[in-house]
């Protein structure tokens, strides 16, 4: 091979090299380019599909939360009517059993004092304190019985009228028909004060212990009817509170479970923007060490290409050619040492001084 072919095709490899070195940097550059723009669009979107889910996820948890409230108010309030209706009706009841307490509260109070219960401050259209316990007496017998006087008066004189004329007003059988009559008058009249104060006496006692039976079984049935529209009452406000509480409770578990999942919505998403960022910064990283790695193959391609042709015109034994790329010797040097070197001259190994190398033509 001439010198000549050495150096054409060492100038060759040369730009050959720095091409291969240069596409290798700007395709390595490109690539850099386009991971990290990749990985910053991938991390955009992971950080607005994050945002847009934990922002649903805060709507969702409103609006549940909004129902638990709503349906919790509606329970709360049909459960208020209900205790809102037994009061009502409870009312009603207390109010029709009212005169009937106290009516019967009344004729306890009569009853007690005519019986000589309790205080004697009172009084009674029926007696006074004690009447009713009161025995009965001779003095009793005339208040009951009014006209016995005027009666014994008219039945004795009639006897002795009839006994004067057979016999004479003063005889003795005039004296025993007076004294049988007014015995019999008195027995007569007697037993029937008795009868009507008995009687009169059953009359206010029942009809006074009748008004408070009325009075206490009006009582008791107010007392039943106050538990059982209590009970009621009670259950229905238990309620009311029962279904405001699961509402308060529910809006609580929704908005926290909103929340939750919202932050992690979030962390997923700065998780996964992190990720792509580091993606990005990664795949910039191995196209850049790709790049270098391609730049240094191809310079030293070039310099194995250079190498190669020297080496091929070294061998051929052209001494001309081998004192013509060292550039002559100097007293004590060796090959290459010259001031014309090729070898010491670094612009015969760039491409754009490949073509203006000075060489010397041999022939082989």
């Amino acid at each position: 091979m001439s010198f000549v072919a050495a150096a054409v095709v060492s100038a060759g490899a040369i730009a050959q090299g720095a091409l291969g070195a240069a596409a290798a940097g700007s395709a390595a550059h490109q690539v850099a380019t386009a991971a990290t723009m990749a990985g910053q669009v991938q991390s955009t979107a992971a950080t607005n599909a994050a945002a847009t889910q934990a922002q649903g996820y805060q709507l969702g948890a409103s609006q549940q939360a909004a129902g638990y409230t709503q349906g919790a108010a509606q329970t709360a309030a049909g459960y208020q009517n209900s205790a809102n209706l037994q009061q009502g009706l409870y009312n009603t009841v207390q109010g029709n059993e009212q005169p009937y307490i106290q009516g019967g509260q009344q004729a306890q109070s009569q009853l007690n004092y005519l019986l000589g219960n309790g205080s004697s401050a009172g009084s009674s259209s029926a007696g006074g304190y004690g009447s009713l316990n009161s025995p009965f007496t001779a003095q009793t017998m005339k208040t009951m019985s009014p006209a016995y006087q005027f009666q014994l008066q008219q039945g004795g004189q009639g006897v002795l009228n009839q006994d004067t004329s057979a016999q004479g007003g003063e005889s003795g059988t005039a004296m025993r028909d007076l004294v049988s009559f007014n015995q019999g008058s008195a027995n007569s009249a007697f037993n029937n004060a008795f009868n009507q104060y008995q009687t009169q006496q059953s009359n206010v006692f029942n009809r006074l212990s009748g008004i408070a039976s009325q009075g206490s079984q009006a009582g008791s049935n107010a007392a039943t009817g106050a538990s059982a529209f209590g009970n009621q009452i009670g259950n229905a406000t238990s309620a009311v509170g029962s279904a405001l509480g699961q509402g308060t409770l529910g809006a609580a578990n929704a908005t926290a479970a909103g929340t939750t999942n919202s932050a992690n919505a979030t962390a997923s998403g700065t998780v996964n923007a992190a990720n792509a960022t580091a993606a990005g910064i990664m795949g910039k990283g191995n196209a850049l060490a790709a790049g270098t790695l391609g730049q240094a193959q191809s310079i030293n391609g070039a310099i194995g290409g250079v190498t190669g042709a020297f080496a091929g015109g070294i061998n051929a034994g052209n001494y001309g050619s081998l004192n013509s790329i060292a550039g002559g010797s100097t007293p004590g040097g060796g090959y290459g040492t010259g001031s014309n070197s090729a070898l010491n001259n670094s612009n015969y190994f760039s491409p754009q001084a490949a073509a203006n190398v000075p060489l010397v033509p041999v022939n082989y």
